[in-house]
This record gives structure tokens, C-alpha cells and sequence, in this order.
């Protein structure tokens, strides 16, 4: 039996005319991408102090239990503006109900394969085609993966039998790995790991052994029983050999002969099942039983050497394992929407009239004009705002209502906290944050002003008045002449703009005296244009597109680069791609946070977050002044 793995693919390196970006395939979600950005790029990669050329590692990061992130990391040269040590990361990520030991046995062995699909930086598809994995353990890869010791492999399962997340990074040693080893040796190299590691786990679990034991003892203690192992599945490849190769039909009487001979010699399926695979590939391809295809497989076994020398070499690896403390209150990750063609047309749509809140983040998108775009579309889905009755509008006092059962889905400026799922687990449901935008602002100064860039501290120095002259920051000597907003106007999105910015930049400390105040975008876009040294900021998403204005590329430290709020390819759109994985450093996410119980509340909550995902959606997004992540 042969059990196939359809997985969305996701690369991160520097490609060609655009720099370092990601490319995915379409089931990958935007909250997959940055989480695979944050838990798995920025976690293995450190771009200071690179690792060696030519270095290689595997890695498996659970999202939740039925979601897995899982590839390969490469050093791979240079790329086409000359950089050297130029990280290239392939990423495979897998969905299901819930993550078995078979599934994740054909995860090791496809790391230890290698991928089966290489994406050329010079040039890349915009939407690569997801994989699909049919025999795990038998493909031809295109670069050579890295070989897990069985010990790691072991400590893994037992974790995923616990309800562990796992958290797995392993690098390339070459005396774990030999390079020059061609398909058919590396096959039977993951076969003996795969069936050293059963028999290593039931070890373990009946007590045997302990995976602190001596690699030595552990040896002794589980080698009869996995050499006695062996032997029966040799015994049962050379019988069925001998039946394909005397007849190429198997009539029905050898066919239960053989299924008698795999019950006698207590044969795994998965180890049946590389028969199948085995034959495929053979010159005997033709089997006519259809039952037969679907049982039978053959296993080529040989010595255990490589593997126990892979086992004594990478006990120290088992630290690499990390399992958070309760992964039960790790907020749960919307795979993607459910939507139809028509873009404002969304599935699964409750009828009533339901109530929520949120931050004043979102004012916009409780606008008449939003809302009646959305009642247009589905007139039996009607939604009433709620104020809170203590409290100002805020993501806390939202998240709390809807914890308290008073709203039905909440609208949040920020992540969901630990204490507010510790809330939510408690009264037994999980919360649930969707991502379905991001406020972020830009820095921007006279078109006729030199200087590559800003850090935030200088920017915080230059707000707070420390620094008054460009030159301090690589500029011309030239005084600076910084504006900011009227608070007392009543405009609450420009309010939220500057709290965003003294949160992010000031540290919440007030403006300088000095800092000049403007009215609106329209009166900061003129004065800037026409001051010289002047500087402002405002969202993103309405200022890119001025050409009469220079904006600033920004970075979190002096020795990390800037990063420029506009893109590469097309400076007069918004850099979604670094609003998204956070290098860009002013921004914040906004999320709908949905109660995941089974009941209509759920559907309230992501019948309102898919629409937000849609086309119309996401161009209502966009039209609040926040970067749209679609």
C-alpha cells in the first residue's frame, strides 16, 4: 500500500531582478508564509555569521498538529548581483486531519532523499505547481538531502504520540552522509533507518531501552529482534521474485499464498509496500492483479551498519527537538477560505443579524459604505456593531467579549495573547487569528535629500529631537524639519497612524516641540515636497505612488540592511512581501480572531474573515489605508 502525499511548496531565496523573496504555490496561505518566514527562515539563517558553502540541513516545524512545515536548507553560492553565501530554502508543507507515524516516517525519508523539485532563481514561476509525493522512499531528487539518526527519528515519534509539536533542525555531517552514493544505496539506506526506528520506538515504549541509554546498549538490547526482522523480509522478497519472475500474472491461488506468507512473517505494510515501488521501476512493471498492486511491495535489505554509525553520530543532535510548553494554546492557523468564483460570493453564510467589536483600527471598515458592500451581496448576513460599555474600542475589550460570549467574532489590531487563549481554552473552545491585513507606514522625505536610509533609532533621535541636522544620519548639512498630525481634528485614522508610530519608533515617548504639525496626508505630501530637509510619515498604501516625494528605506539595526516600503519590481506599489514577513520594521498585523467551538458564532466569525480575503475584500482593505496581503 502506497500512501501519497500532496503537499503546496514554498521557496525563500535571492532571485533574479526582485532580491530575496518567497515563491509559493497557491494552498499556501499567507499566514503559512510568514509563519514559515518567522518560525523557520529567520530561526535556521543568520545572515552575519553564514555557515560554510556547501552546507546543507533538513528541518520539520509543526504549525498545529494537523499542519507541517518541513524541506531543506542549502547554501547556494552566489546570486545575480554577486552575493555570496546566498541561502536557498525549499519548503514542502503538508495538511491533514491529524499527522501519523507512517506520514511522518515518509517526511524522514523524503529529507533524507532530497527535494523533488528545484526552483531556478533566474527564473521563477509565479505560482509553482504543488508536489505530489506517490513513494516516499524511491524518487530520483534534485539535490541530496540529509540522512535523520535513527535516534532523533525515534525521539520524534514518540513525541507526535504524546501530542508534542515538533520543532526539528538537523544539519548535513558527512560522516552521517555519503555523498557519492547513488539511488539504489540510498534506498536501502532509508529502508534499514526506517525499520531500525520501529523497532527503536517499541523498544522504548515498552521499556527496553531508554533513548538516554549508551548507543551501544541500545544496539545489543533491540538487534535480534530487528535481525530477525530482516531476515523474514528477505525470506518473503525472494519468494516474491520468484512468483514475478516465473509468471507476470499472479493468479488468484499464489495471490492468497503470499498474502498467508506476509501474515506468518508479521510483515509491516509500508515494508510490503516498497515492492510495489521497487517493481514500478524494474523491468517487470507489469502486474495484472489490481489487488496485487495495491499489497504488494519489495524491500532490497542490507547491512545496518550506516545506520547504527548514523545513530552513535547524532545522539548529540537530539537537543534540536523543541516542544513548546502547552502546545494547546498555540492559536490555530486558518489553512485557507473557502470561496467561489463570484469574489464577494463566500460559502457557508449564516443567516441573522449577529454582533461584533474591535479596535478603532478598523473605523473604516465599519463604514456604511463597507458594510452595505457587504449586506449587497448576502441581505440574510447582517452585522451590528457593538460598542463596549466600560471600556474605549480596543482589540483587549473586543477579545474579551467575544471570550464572554457577547459578540461573534472580534476585530484586532494585534496577536491573540496567552492569557486570552488560557481564557478561551477554559471555557472549552480555542481562538482562532486570521490575518487579513497590515497597517503600515512610511518614512518620507525632499526628493532632493541624499541618504540611503533611516534606522529607527535615528529615527526615534530625530522625532524626539536629539538629532536636528542630516548630517548626523550620513546627510547633507541641512536642518531637519520633521512634521507630524493634529491629534485634535478628529480624524481617527491619522490618530491611529501616529499612536502606531510613537508605539514602533518613539517608544511611546512624546514628540519634540519642534516637530511641526499638518492637518492631513494632502498638507504633510506639500510641505515635505517643498521643504527641503523636511521629513513625515503616513500609511503605506497612500503615499507609494507620489513621485513628488522620496521614500526612506528603513531598518531595525545599523547592522542589518534597509528595506524600502515600496517594491522592487514596481516602486510605485506597496513591498507586501516585507509588510508580511515583518523585515520591513513599521507595521502591524490585523486579524480577525474567531471562536473555533463548532458553533454559529465560528461561522459568523469566518464567513466575515473569508470576505475580507476576497478580491472586494482585499481592495476594501486597501481602500482603509492598510496593505492588502492578496
Amino acid at each position: 500500500m502506497s500512501h501519497k502525499m500532496l503537499l503546496g511548496q514554498i521557496v525563500y531565496s535571492s532571485f533574479a531582478a526582485t532580491g530575496f523573496r518567497t515563491v509559493t504555490s497557491e494552498q499556501i496561505t499567507p499566514q503559512i508564509q510568514q509563519a514559515f518566514m518567522e518560525r523557520v527562515v529567520y530561526q535556521h539563517w543568520d545572515a552575519y555569521k553564514p555557515p560554510k558553502s556547501g552546507f546543507r540541513a533538513v528541518y520539520i516545524h509543526q504549525l498545529a498538529p494537523e499542519q507541517v512545515l518541513f524541506g531543506w536548507l542549502y547554501n547556494d553560492g552566489t546570486d545575480d548581483i554577486a552575493r555570496s553565501d546566498v541561502p536557498y530554502f525549499v519548503g514542502y508543507y503538508l495538511s491533514a486531519p491529524l499527522l501519523f507515524y507512517f506520514q511522518l516516517e515518509q517526511i524522514f525519508n523524503c529529507l533524507h532523499a532530497g527535494p523533488l523539485a528545484w526552483i531556478d532563481r533566474n527564473r521563477p514561476p509565479k505560482t509553482p505547481q504543488g508536489i505530489v509525493i506517490q513513494n516516499a522512499w524511491s524518487y530520483k531528487p534534485v539535490r541530496p538531502g540529509v540522512a535523520i539518526p535513527a535516534l532523533i527519528r525515534a525521539r520524534s515519534h514518540i513525541a507526535l504520540k504524546q501530542g508534542e509539536l515538533l520543532n526539528l533542525f538537523v544539519p548535513f555531517d558527512p560522516q552521517e552522509n555519503n555523498v557519492d552514493r547513488n539511488l539504489q544505496t540510498q534506498t536501502e539506506d532509508i529502508d534499514n533507518c526506517a525499520i531500525y526506528t520501529r523497532y527503536l520506538v517499541k523498544a522504548v515504549e515498552t521499556g527496553l531501552v531508554s533513548l538516554n541509554d549508551d548507543v551501544n546498549v541500545i544496539n545489543t538490547k533491540i538487534k535480534q529482534p530487528y535481525q530477525g526482522y530482516k531476515k523474514n523480509l528477505q525470506q518473503y522478497e525472494q519468494a516474491f521474485v520468484s512468483v514475478v519472475q516465473r509468471d507476470s500474472s499472479i493468479s488468484e491461488d499464489i495471490h492468497h499464498k503470499l498474502k498467508r506468507l506476509q501474515h506468518s512473517l508479521h510483515l509491516i505494510k509500508e515494508d510490503i509496500a516498497r515492492v510495489e515501488a521497487r517493481f514500478e521501476n524494474a523491468t517487470i512493471s507489469t502486474l495484472n492483479s489490481s489487488s496485487i498492486k495495491n499489497n504488494f511491495s519489495l524491500s532490497r535489505i542490507v547491512s545496518v551498519s550506516a545506520t547504527i554509525l548514523a545513530i552513535a553520530a547524532g545522539a548529540t543532535a537530539l537537543n534540536q527537538i523543541k516542544v513548546p510548553l502547552d502546545p494547546s494554546l498555540q492559536p490555530r492557523v486558518i489553512n485557507k477560505p473557502i470561496l467561489s468564483q463570484n469574489p464577494l460570493q463566500i460559502q457557508n453564510i449564516p443567516q441573522g443579524i449577529f454582533k461584533y467589536s474591535g479596535s478603532s483600527t478598523f473605523n473604516f471598515l465599519r463604514s456604511p459604505n463597507v458594510i452595505s458592500t457587504f449586506n449587497q451581496a448576502h441581505p440574510q448576513f447582517q452585522l451590528r456593531y457593538i460598542e463596549p460599555k466600560a471600556d474605549k474600542p480596543s482589540s483587549n475589550t473586543a477579545i474579551q467579549m467575544l471570550i464572554q460570549g457577547q459578540v461573534s467574532f472580534a476585530q484586532s489590531s494585534r496577536p491573540l495573547q496567552n492569557q486570552e487563549l488560557k481564557k478561551a481554552k477554559a471555557r472549552g473552545f480555542f481562538l482562532e487569528e486570521i490575518l487579513v491585513g497590515i497597517d503600515g507606514i512610511a518614512v518620507y522625505v525632499n526628493p532632493q535629500l541624499s541618504i540611503p536610509g533611516l534606522t529607527i533609532s535615528q529615527l526615534n533621535d530625530i522625532y524626539t529631537g536629539k538629532i536636528r541636522n542630516w548630517r548626523a544620519v550620513g546627510g547633507p548639512n541641512l536642518r531637519i524639519t520633521p512634521f507630524s498630525y493634529e491629534l485634535d481634528d478628529g480624524n481617527t485614522q491619522n490618530s491611529e497612524t501616529v499612536e502606531l508610530f510613537q508605539k514602533e519608533v518613539l517608544n511611546a515617548k512624546p514628540f519634540a516641540s519642534r516637530v511641526q504639525k499638518v492637518r492631513d496626508t494632502i498638507e504633510s505630501i506639500r510641505k515635505v515636497a517643498s521643504t527641503r530637509g523636511a521629513i513625515s510619515y503616513t500609511r503605506a498604501s497612500k503615499v507609494v505612488s507620489q513621485h513628488a516625494l522620496r521614500l526612506l528605506p528603513l531598518s531595525n539595526k545599523s547592522n542589518q540592511p534597509f528595506v524600502a516600503p515600496f517594491a522592487q519590481s514596481n516602486t510605485t506599489a506597496v513591498n507586501s512581501s516585507a509588510f508580511i514577513n515583518g523585515s520591513y520594521p513599521i507595521n502591524k498585523k490585523i486579524f480577525i480572531i474567531v471562536k473555533r467551538d463548532g458553533s454559529l458564532d465560528e461561522q459568523v466569525g469566518l464567513a466575515y474573515a473569508n470576505f475580507l480575503l476576497t478580491p472586494q475584500g482585499q481592495k476594501l482593505i486597501e481602500e482603509a489605508g492598510f496593505v492588502p496581503i492578496r
